[in-house]
C-alpha cells in the first residue's frame, strides 16, 4: 500500500473519530462518554482508537486543534496582503465572529475551559503566538511600552469579550461584536502591521 493511501486512511479514520465524538456530546456530557460509544459511532474498534488517540481528551483536544488551526486563518485573514491594518476599521474582525458563531458548539467549550481544563489559555497562547510571529507596533514613538505584557493585556482581553458573547448565548451578531471590539481596542495603542520579514 502506498504512503499516501495510508496517509488518506489515518485522516479518514481519524476524522470519522472526531465526527462520533462531537454527535455522540450534542447528547451526551463529555465525562460519560466512552471509547467504546465513539468507536461504534465511527465504524472502527477500540484497537484502531488506540492506535491514533490514547484516550477521549486527547481526541478531544485533536478537534480544538482543528477549529483554532481555522480561527488563525480567520484572524490572519486582516493582514493577508501585508498591509498594515487599522483599529478602527470596525467591519475588520465581522469573519473571525462569524466563523466562532458558525462553530459555537466547539468554541462555548474551548472557551468556557470546563471540559477540557486549560483549553482557555490554549486559546489565548494561540492568538499570541500569532501575534508574537507576526504582528507590531506601527508607532514606533510610543516610549515605555512593554510589547509583551501589553499583547499578554489585550490576548486575555479577547477572551473576555469572547466569554461575554458565549454567556449571552451569542445574542448579538457578528458585525456587532466586530464593532465593539474595535471601540474597546482604541483605548489601547494597537495599531498593528506584519512583521517585517
Amino acid at each position: 500500500m502506498s504512503q499516501l493511501k495510508e496517509d488518506k486512511r489515518i485522516v479518514r479514520t481519524r476524522n470519522a473519530l472526531k465526527d462520533a465524538l462531537l454527535n455522540i456530546m450534542k447528547d451526551k456530557d463529555f465525562k460519560d462518554i466512552t471509547a467504546t460509544e465513539i468507536t461504534k459511532s465511527a465504524g472502527c474498534n477500540r484497537v484502531t482508537f488506540y492506535s491514533h488517540y490514547p484516550d477521549k481528551e486527547t481526541l478531544l483536544q485533536s478537534i480544538f486543534a482543528d477549529y483554532m488551526e481555522g480561527f488563525v486563518e480567520q484572524f490572519r485573514s486582516y493582514y493577508k496582503d501585508g498591509k498594515p491594518f487599522d483599529i478602527r476599521d470596525e467591519t475588520r474582525s465581522i469573519k473571525l465572529f462569524k466563523y466562532v458563531k458558525e462553530h459555537s458548539f466547539i468554541f462555548k467549550m474551548i472557551l468556557k475551559g470546563e471540559i477540557l481544563p486549560g483549553s482557555q489559555n490554549y486559546f489565548c497562547d494561540t492568538i499570541s503566538k500569532v501575534s508574537e510571529s507576526d504582528l507590531r507596533l506601527l508607532e514606533d514613538s510610543i516610549e515605555d511600552i512593554n510589547i509583551d505584557a501589553l499583547r499578554f493585556y489585550q490576548v486575555y482581553a479577547s477572551l473576555g469579550l469572547f466569554l461575554y458573547w458565549v454567556d449571552s448565548d451569542f445574542k448579538e451578531s457578528p458585525e456587532y461584536m466586530s464593532k465593539q471590539a474595535s471601540k474597546f481596542l482604541q483605548f489601547t495603542p494597537t495599531l498593528v502591521g506584519v512583521t517585517k520579514k
